[in-house]
């Protein structure tokens, strides 16, 4: 198992306003029980690998994508758990600019890795691509979840819960 300090995945119980489910990843059972009662099904790192989670939430499917902002040895594992002909998109290394994979992932479940660089992209092309999620925001058939709200005048503590806490929702 993955005792990394990012390693639980969500899977929306409901459906989802996009395609696929949301997915993400955060710290152990205190988040699992967050999420679940949020309504996201929980890959909890202390009592299952990612890819044991996956397969348990897609019936040994896998997922066709993820999204990696992690790096390390969650790359690997993200890997590990995508369906044949699946693609991970790399955006981040928040935990290390280093990945760990197992090549047979690679080879035998035909997948697809690639980078991504959000400076790519212009301020116009970002602000198209929000208007659809604050959309469904403003109909309040999507709704974020917030873990913490700070006074202004403590601005400086929301780097440090970032930081060491590992806010829900936050990878």
């Amino acid at each position: 198992m993955d005792d990394s300090p990012s390693a639980a995945a969500s899977c929306p119980r409901r459906p989802s306003a996009y395609p696929d489910p949301a997915g993400g990843f955060s710290v152990g059972t205190a988040k699992a029980e967050h999420g679940r009662a949020a309504g996201f099904e929980r890959i909890d790192p202390s009592t299952e690998s990612l890819r044991d989670g996956v397969n348990r939430l897609t019936d040994s499917k896998g997922i066709d994508g993820v999204l990696d902002s992690v790096g390390g040895s969650l790359t690997g594992a993200a890997l590990g758990a995508l369906a044949v002909d699946g693609t991970l998109i790399s955006i981040g290394y928040t935990a290390s600019p280093q990945a760990e994979i197992g090549v047979t992932d690679l080879v035998w479940k035909n997948a697809h890795v690639h980078g991504f660089r959000f400076a790519l992209f212009t301020p116009g092309r970002i602000n198209a691509a929000n208007t659809h999620p604050l959309d469904l925001a403003a109909r309040k058939e999507i709704s974020p979840l917030v873990d913490r709200v700070f006074p202004l005048d403590q601005a400086t503590l929301t780097q440090r819960h970032l930081a060491e806490s590992s806010p829900f929702g936050r990878w």
